[in-house]
């Protein structure tokens, strides 16, 4: 009788897949992470960088800034140096507000979007009420907040359990700073309106622009953010699972 052949190793791309998305040293996330892999996986990169169109402007010019991508399971914020050659964000943000004990040798800023009340009143995901969810996310008006967060070096776990690099030009740089100061809600002199400081150290909470929902979430945010500065968005842009792992392929597929 004929040797039967050894079956196939047809875990080798999910293992891949898991060692991308960090999840190898967490089998406890293992269900969460597959389910992020039917919502956001765009495997070949002709597929998934064709659609994207950036602007000829920033496509011409060299990268030369880092901006980053961090968060978490649930959420994701945009983190961009304070002082670049294009701006200081000195000069459009006071950032003595930052915190009830603020500090001066900060050298990111963080920003994340997301509902006004829980957002900033919740800790955790499951001490918010049903009927608080049930509101934010299918009344379609709720408020929105800006979370700013300065950090003196690049956040680590568990603020931020992923943090993907991600090089842009100058242009593109300077589209996503008007994009995050457009986010801003102002009073009527023009000035950002500080809410409150965060729990969390050197962080306020701000009034912002728009609406939160369960198609417009925090990553939502997000992504309009890294498109601005053409950075080819997900398909699935509402999870941060998706969005991290849509990132990670991106890095992958951009040329040399």
């Amino acid at each position: 009788m004929a040797a039967t052949p050894p079956r196939r190793r047809t875990m080798e791309p999910l293992q891949l897949s898991l060692r991308i998305m960090g999840f190898e040293d967490w089998p406890g996330k293992i269900g969460l992470g597959l389910l992020s892999l039917g919502l956001g996986l765009v495997s070949p990169c002709t597929v998934l960088l064709e659609p994207f169109k950036p602007s000829p402007l920033g496509s011409a010019m060299p990268p030369s800034i880092t901006i980053y991508v961090y968060g978490d399971y649930v959420h994701t914020n945009v983190l961009v140096p304070v002082i670049t050659a294009t701006g200081n964000w000195h000069d459009y943000l006071e950032l003595g507000q930052l915190g009830e004990n603020p500090r001066t040798d900060l050298e990111y800023l963080g920003f994340g979007w997301g509902e006004r009340e829980l957002y900033r009143n919740l800790t955790r995901i499951e001490d918010i009420p049903a009927d608080q969810a049930w509101r934010a996310l299918f009344d379609g008006r709720s408020p929105a907040t800006l979370h700013v967060q300065g950090f003196p070096q690049l956040p680590q776990a568990p603020i931020a359990t992923f943090l993907i690099p991600l090089q842009i030009n100058q242009g593109d740089y300077q589209a996503l700073t008007r994009f995050l100061l457009d986010s801003f809600e102002r009073d009527a002199q023009g000035r950002p309106i500080h809410l409150n400081p965060s729990r969390q150290a050197q962080s306020s909470f701000y009034a912002a622009t728009g609406h939160y929902s369960a198609w417009n979430t925090c990553n939502s945010w997000t992504a309009k953010a890294l498109a601005e500065a053409n950075i080819q968005p997900p398909l699935w842009d509402t999870l941060a699972l998706p969005l991290f792992y849509h990132l990670q392929w991106y890095k992958t597929c951009q040329p040399e």
